[in-house]
Formats: structure tokens, sequence, C-alpha cells
């Protein structure tokens, strides 16, 4: 898994390999100075952990422009985030292919749907959009950088 990595950013990632938290636990911390950890190629869940406006987008092909290819944006907004047991904003997905609260703790089966449609970053709108598509175990690239 690559990574892009805007300038004085600070966050935390919590990525497993298996859907609803499950599976090995790997955890990610980005500094201003670097990133410390990674994430596994098979990721299928994940927390993001950081102030208002932290944005990571999960694209799943390094051929021409992921716009193109099953993509997800993740960011940190108002009124859509929840707070860590240290105070910090944070959000849940428990399975990068679907739509869950911001806070769910696992899919709930009887309301699976994708989450909203973008055609590219500057379209999306809420906590969490992208196009739709296989995203759970074909993270390329994280995209980690401050909404505009």
């Amino acid at each position: 898994m690559d990574w892009q990595i805007a300038e004085n950013m600070r966050c935390d990632m919590v990525g497993f390999t298996k859907p609803g938290f499950a599976g090995t636990r790997h955890v990610v911390q980005i500094f201003p100075s670097g990133r410390q950890g990674t994430l596994p190629d098979n990721l299928s869940s994940f927390v993001l952990v950081g102030p208002v406006g932290s944005r990571v987008v999960m694209v799943t092909s390094r051929i021409g422009d992921y716009n193109d290819a099953p993509w997800r944006c993740i960011q940190i907004v108002k009124g859509h985030a929840w707070k860590s047991k240290d105070g910090r904003l944070a959000l849940r997905v428990p399975d990068l292919d679907k739509l869950d609260a911001p806070d769910a703790h696992r899919s709930d089966p009887d309301f699976e749907q994708s989450f909203d449609i973008a055609a590219d970053l500057e379209s999306g709108k809420g906590w969490t959009f992208g196009r739709p598509g296989a995203i759970k175990d074909r993270v390329v690239l994280m995209r980690v950088e401050r909404m505009p």
C-alpha cells in the first residue's frame, strides 16, 4: 500500500482485516514528521481519529485517474463524528463497501446501502462518499489530507 500524506497532518487510523472491526488490528499514526505503522493490504474495516477537516481517500487503482475506479473518501466533519475516550473526534467504518452510521460498531444487515456517489472530491458531500464498487481488500493508495 502506498501513501500520500499532506504536510503538517496529525491523525490516527486503525485498520482491520475483517468487517466489523474483527481480524488483525493495525495502527497508523500520522505526525507532521511522518508516518508510524502501516495498514494491511486486505483492509476491510477502518477507524479515523483526528481534528475536524481530516480526510482519507482510499484508492483502488494505480492506473490512470483514480476517479474511474472504486474509491472512498472518509472525512471528519462537524456533527458526523463521535468523541473517542481521549476526547478526539473519530469515525468508524465497519465495512468499507457499505454505508453505516459514523459511530457504528458493525454493519446492519437490515440497513445495507452504499455510500453516496461522487464524481470527484469536489462534488462529494457529507462525511463519506466516493465511487461504489469493491473496495475491501483492494486499497492500493491512502491519501491523507486536510479538507479545503
